[in-house]
């Protein structure tokens, strides 16, 4: 079945090198889908399901934005995107970002071979990793539960500690006395603490609560989003302004 990958680096030079080599180290199935210039670009481009590829090779260091904000930003709406991060610079200083933020592998930029390696090695099973460095075990997951991973954090972080172990308590069933011993608190302080997670959860009483806190737990990670939503129509000029690298 075709693969199709794409680059970006804010050189142009770069661009038109990597597509060229990586033509001849890749098999035949994989085709490169576009080239970029900006981080903007590509998060453009990953919007509309016609242009979304299956792999992207993303530069570290680039003017509008870094490589790591480009693949949190793709990563945080799509579990399926293979997200290769590159650099001129050491991998140390960039692999375990890469890893929290959703990317299967880090590769030196000149490693050609590496490249070409991480894009066929990586799929919805396995990650690269940063093969580069050998006394390091980075934490590379793939597209799907870096995905996951992603989404929890965000959904969590809305609350914090105690109140997330008084909402887990509210959904087991708990009354606030009961919360209260579990806690070792005054009801009175625990239901400061639940009219405090009603405003920030946007509910007015305990069923909508737990039921709002789940759906936010859930609503991404049991998505599967490819930016389709974003329908080429909405973007008529859109599959026209690739850059001519590709």
């Amino acid at each position: 079945m075709p693969k199709t990958y794409a680059i970006v680096d804010n050189d142009p030079l770069v661009l038109a090198v990597m597509r060229n080599v990586l033509s001849k180290l890749l098999p035949s199935e994989y085709a490169c889908k576009w080239c970029v210039k900006s981080g903007a670009q590509a998060l453009e481009y990953c919007q509309v399901a016609k242009t979304t590829p299956d792999y992207i090779l993303i530069d570290m260091s680039m003017k509008d934005m870094s490589g790591v904000d480009v693949i949190r930003a793709i990563r945080e709406k799509n579990n399926s995107i293979i997200l290769i991060g590159m650099t001129s610079y050491d991998c140390r200083s960039y692999a375990s970002s890469v890893a929290q933020v959703g990317g299967q592998a880090m590769v030196a930029k000149d490693n050609f071979k590496g490249l070409a390696e991480a894009l066929q090695y990586c799929n919805n099973q396995h990650a690269y990793g940063c093969r580069c460095v050998k006394d390091v075990a980075y934490d590379f997951a793939t597209p799907q539960e870096s995905f996951i991973r992603l989404s929890k954090s965000r959904s969590r972080s809305v609350l914090p500690p105690q109140e997330l172990k008084i909402m887990d308590l509210l959904a087991k069933g708990y009354t606030t006395n009961q919360i209260a011993a579990q806690l070792g608190l005054m009801p009175n302080t625990i239901n400061t603490h639940i009219h405090r997670i009603y405003k920030k959860l946007h509910v007015s009483n305990r069923v909508q609560a737990i039921s709002a806190f789940a759906a936010m737990q859930n609503r991404e990670q049991n998505s599967n989003l490819s930016y389709a939503y974003n329908s080429p129509q909405n973007h008529p000029n859109f599959l026209q302004e690739t850059d001519n690298a590709c």
